[in-house]
């Protein structure tokens, strides 16, 4: 389920949706061979709905400054979205009627359900389905349920194995758990982390790291304000959201080292692009260009990036 194969067909999707009146204008009149079916709206529009839900989830769970934890969060919300589209259940008791049905992994989606979800792309592929045969109907609708339930199918399976491949529960690493956690608690986390830490840091700013817990923790118990600020971030999607409710200035070293356990890679989205970006300008007519004036390519590209940086 990478990310970037779920990008390029969204875009391309929307694109058609967009400007399907146009293209259906042009086709009219032109008449090319290879003009597509009706029926292809219907699935065009079903995959533009269900990659848009697909991408936000992608969104949501990536970031240099995203939990590890969130990026469950997100693939579960992705999952009970997906199932809300088409009404999916779980199958309880085996359904008879296989004909009004689509059942697959423990999954049931009616055909009301399915054919509602494509109708709900706008009135214009309402009418194209209305126009079908009823065998093509069916076709179409079964089609988009085995679509939706084979991807729930899958984000199940990738949380079953993370959970088998992850053999230790993550640490806390917002306030509202750390000013829960005692301090031998925390720091049997720090003995955990302190080879890594200490190649970093000093013995010196290891103390200053426990006695910022410390002083967290009775800040909690005495500052009201600081206790319900904590408290009212727990839903923080990320860690710099988590922790502004400390303020600028407190606990700064506790909060580095927290920042290390919590924060991820953003995928392997970065990485690909800039691997695409490569391709592109070392090209098979280019191949003789050096790697130092590909590297000034690629540097001038950031240059907008890096002038925002410079601004903030």
């Amino acid at each position: 389920m990478a990310d970037t194969r779920w990008l390029s067909p969204g875009i391309v999707c929307k694109w058609f949706c967009e400007n399907k009146l146009d293209i259906c204008q042009y086709l009219n009149k032109k008449k090319p061979t290879c003009t597509p079916e009706s029926h292809w709206w219907l699935y065009l529009a079903a995959c533009a709905t269900i990659i848009k839900e697909v991408n936000i989830a992608f969104v949501a769970g990536q970031g240099l400054m995203t939990l590890v934890g969130e990026q469950k969060k997100s693939l579960d919300k992705l999952k009970q979205n997906l199932l809300e589209i088409v009404r999916g259940q779980r199958v309880i008791f085996e359904e008879s009627d296989k004909e009004n049905n689509y059942i697959v992994g423990g999954y049931v989606v009616k055909k009301k359900d399915a054919i509602s979800m494509v109708k709900d792309c706008g009135l214009w592929f309402q009418s194209i389905f209305d126009g079908l045969h009823s065998t093509i109907q069916t076709v179409i609708w079964r089609d988009v349920s085995k679509f939706v339930l084979s991807i729930v199918i899958r984000i199940e399976s990738i949380k079953k194995q993370n959970d088998a491949s992850s053999g230790y529960e993550l640490p806390p690493v917002l306030p509202y758990k750390l000013a829960a956690l005692r301090s031998h608690e925390f720091n049997e986390i720090v003995t955990q982390q302190l080879q890594r830490y200490l190649a970093m840091y000093n013995a010196k700013e290891l103390e200053i790291l426990q006695e910022q817990h410390r002083n967290l923790i009775a800040a909690y118990r005495s500052e009201e304000i600081l206790k319900r600020n904590i408290m009212d971030s727990k839903n923080s999607m990320s860690f710099s959201d988590g922790w502004k409710c400390i303020g600028s200035g407190r606990f700064t070293k506790l909060k580095e080292f927290c920042g290390g356990l919590a924060t991820v890679f953003p995928g392997t989205l970065t990485v690909e692009s800039d691997f695409s970006i490569v391709n592109f300008e070392k090209m098979e007519y280019r191949s003789a260009l050096t790697d130092l004036s590909l590297e000034g390519i690629l540097h001038s590209k950031q240059y907008t990036i890096i002038q925002s940086l410079k601004e903030h």
